[in-house]
């Protein structure tokens, strides 16, 4: 086995944006603001000074906290208002770093001031770790690591198209799948779209789609995924891409 030198560098960013899709029934006088904190894993491989290509993992949800912001104190300056501390201590409560925080609060603010306030923000804060192995490792622990992260590849349009789309009342767990959240998104199967027409979103929220391993997801999530990775985000189990059957 050839000797490695493995470098190790952090990153951690935020973004914050409404989300277009789903559209909320927050109270009255009231914006909810959804804070997530994911953990994020990727790798290279060095050779002969040649970089390989990055294979990223899957992100991890590893914190959630919704909060509910005045819409009231929206307007007003932070240090005017109380909810911006209220945020710093449901931050501080997932682990976010406190020299993170007045940047994710700042942004948040900027999102805040020209919101709809039917839609949700969602604030997205990801720690990323990234390992490079230079001079190569052994070609066994290669070959285990490429099977174990799986570079990005696309799902054939063929077996994207193939689909199995279904009803959710037309399942017999259809109260548990309903309540159980996308693995992509983090919403429900049986969220409701109600920036649509009322008859078509509810027809449409009915729909999911299942991959072959079982697992299920809104449409709107599983297509745009396997168009760049194959592997379901579950399990891993590998979709038919170009090029293989």
């Amino acid at each position: 086995m050839s000797s490695n030198v493995v470098t190790e560098a952090h990153k951690f960013y935020t973004e914050v944006k409404q989300r277009a899709i789903t559209k909320l029934v927050n109270p009255k006088g009231f914006l909810q603001v959804t804070l997530r904190f994911y953990r994020h894993f990727a790798t290279q491989s060095c050779t002969g000074g040649a970089r390989g290509p990055v294979m990223y993992d899957v992100p991890t949800v590893i914190s959630e906290r919704k909060i509910m912001i005045p819409i009231s104190d929206v307007k007003l300056e932070p240090r005017r208002c109380e909810w911006p501390k209220v945020m710093a201590d449901q931050l501080s409560s997932m682990g976010i770093p406190e020299a993170q925080q007045p940047h994710i609060l700042e942004k948040t603010f900027e999102v805040a001031q020209v919101t709809n306030p039917d839609l949700r923000i969602n604030v997205m804060m990801v720690y990323l770790t990234a390992y490079r192995f230079d001079n190569c490792i052994d070609r066994v622990i290669t070959d285990s690591l490429d099977a174990d992260k799986g570079k990005l590849i696309p799902a054939a349009k063929s077996s994207i198209q193939c689909l199995e789309k279904l009803r959710l009342d037309s399942l017999e767990s259809e109260a548990i799948i309903r309540q159980t959240p996308c693995a992509i998104c983090c919403d429900s199967l049986g969220h409701l779209d109600a920036g649509e027409d009322e008859a078509v979103a509810v027809d449409h929220q009915q729909m999911i789609t299942r991959l072959p391993c079982q697992h299920h997801y809104h449409a709107d999530c599983i297509v745009p995924w396997l168009e760049i990775n194959h592997l379901c985000p579950l399990c891993r189990y590998p979709m038919p891409f170009a090029g293989k059957p």
